[in-house]
Order: structure tokens, then C-alpha cells, then sequence
């Protein structure tokens, strides 16, 4: 029987990461025992009268914030499992919770920058820079990327589909021209000599050499690499911030709550009606919790 740790670590969720959400779900269980509630039968409300009480034990909003983020997770898994059949936390968001938006949007120009200039001279350099592209071009979120398995691709359509990861929607996107012969070439030569050199089979696009199940190290390398240089760059939620800002000015706003994979469109609407200077400084009430 998979674990909830072992659902966690399929999502790409860091060791740290999973250790906590463990300790967070394990709470949550003890206190339904204490309320004799089934975790079967935990509902929207039930959930809602827990964070209440963690409030009352004066736990910060930002801890509150990650458990349920946990909980969307836990939920996730136990519908997995056939325990229960819906996640009541899907829809809980908590005000008083701020977070800022990445300042200095990075211009079209800038993005275009930032791929143009990753060097391609080892077969993981090649790898690397279509990792990126898929957060430059498609805005993904990093888990997405490392989630993207060779079947998702259609290269004679020219589209990728990307899967749901319990905060966003799956969907099928449209491939830049300049992705897809690098893709061609990755699926046909790259990848396999990765395989063979990693001695194990992956059901990913993206695999290491090494013990990694993905490529998600290198991502994180190359991101460092990435900051190094005079752009600004943040992080890569900085860029897909950036792309959706330069979405909401030049597409239908439901267009770009599927292009970025909103499951609500109250997410996607903190982008209309702000221009790039404004969308720098404003901070954001509700903010997606999948970052």
C-alpha cells in the first residue's frame, strides 16, 4: 500500500517537506479523535472548527497557511486510497495571509533573454534549457515540469499536456516552435543516452545520471546559475509571475486561467486590471498555495 510519504515524494515534495506534512496529518488525526470524527467523514466545516482551534492555541497564519496546504495534499492521498471520496480543503482560503509579488517583472525580452543565453554544450545542458523553456514559454510550476512524462508530448501537434498536481488543473498547451525540435532531439538521442548512463528506466521525461528519480537537482542548479547573471531573476515563480502578467494584457482572462492552470479564477484575476508597474508593488490578499 503506498504511504503518504511515498505520495508526497511522487509529487516531487523535498524530504523536509514531507516530514512536516507527516506531522501536520498526524495532528489532524488526533485531534478528529478527539472530536470523534471518522476521517472519512471529515467535512469543509470540520476543518474550518480545527483551524479555529489553532488559531486559539495561537499558531501564526503562516504555519496555519502550509498545514493546509497539507491537508489539500493528505486529502489528495486518501482519495487516492478510496478512503474518501472528496477533499474537503479545496476550497478553504484564509485572509490575512499576504504575500508579495515578485517585484520587476521580467520583460518579454528579459524571458526570451534568460533561455537564449543557457549553454547547450553537455547532453544535461540541453536537458536543463528544456526544463526552462517549459517555465519560460508555458509557465509552469517546477513540479509540473519534473511531472511532464514522455507520453504527455505530441510533437506532430505541436502540444504538451500537463498534468494536475492537486493545486492545479491538468492542460494541454501549446509548444513554442523553438521547443520543438530541441524536444525531438532530447526524446530520440538525449534521453536514452541518459537512461543508459543512469542504468534504470524513469517514467519521466526529465531524468538524472545519478540516484534521482528526476532531474529536479539540476533545476535547482541551474537556477542558481541563472540568478548569478545581472537580470534580476529571482526564482521561477518570478517567472511564470511575469509571464502571466504579460498574459492577462493580451488574452481572455478565462484563457489565461487554463493557460496557467487556476483552479479558481479569483486567481487569476489579481493580474486584471494592473499594469506591470502596479502588479510590482501590490501585495496580493489571496495568493495560490501552490508555489
Amino acid at each position: 500500500m503506498q504511504t503518504f510519504d511515498d505520495f508526497l515524494y511522487r509529487r516531487h515534495y523535498r524530504p523536509r517537506t514531507v516530514e512536516l506534512f507527516r506531522l501536520y496529518a498526524k495532528r489532524l488525526n488526533e485531534w478528529l479523535d478527539q472530536e470523534n470524527i471518522e476521517i472519512q467523514n471529515c467535512s469543509y466545516t470540520d476543518l474550518m472548527a480545527y483551524i479555529k482551534y489553532m488559531r486559539e492555541q495561537g499558531q501564526k497564519i503562516r504555519n496555519i497557511v502550509s498545514q493546509v496546504s497539507c491537508f489539500r495534499q493528505y486529502f489528495d492521498y486518501l482519495k487516492h486510497q478510496k478512503i474518501v471520496t472528496a477533499n474537503p480543503s479545496k476550497t478553504i482560503f484564509l485572509k490575512g495571509y499576504s504575500q508579495r509579488i515578485p517585484h520587476d517583472i521580467l520583460s518579454r525580452d528579459t524571458l526570451q533573454e534568460i533561455y537564449d543565453g543557457c549553454q547547450v554544450t553537455t547532453i544535461t545542458n540541453k536537458r536543463d534549457k528544456l526544463m526552462l523553456s517549459f517555465v519560460i514559454f508555458q509557465g509552469l510550476f517546477k513540479n509540473e515540469v519534473l511531472n511532464i512524462e514522455p507520453g504527455d508530448l505530441n510533437l506532430l501537434k505541436g502540444t504538451a499536456y500537463i498534468r494536475g498536481n492537486g493545486n492545479t488543473r491538468a492542460r494541454t498547451l501549446n509548444l513554442e516552435p523553438q521547443q520543438i525540435l530541441p524536444l525531438q532531439e532530447y526524446l530520440t538521442a538525449i534521453r536514452p543516452q541518459l537512461i543508459k548512463e543512469k542504468g534504470t528506466d524513469s517514467p519521466y521525461l526529465f531524468v538524472s545520471k545519478g540516484k534521482c528519480i528526476n532531474a529536479e537537482n539540476s533545476l535547482y542548479e541551474l537556477l542558481e546559475v541563472l540568478k548569478k547573471k545581472d537580470i534580476g531573476l529571482k526564482n521561477f515563480l518570478h517567472i511564470r509571475v511575469s509571464l502571466i502578467s504579460h498574459w492577462i494584457k493580451e488574452k481572455n482572462i478565462r484563457e489565461v486561467q487554463y493557460l496557467a492552470g487556476h483552479k479558481t479564477i479569483v486567481g487569476t484575476e489579481m493580474y486584471k486590471s494592473v499594469d506591470l508597474q502596479d502588479l510590482q508593488d501590490s501585495l496580493v490578499k489571496f495568493h495560490p498555495l501552490n508555489q
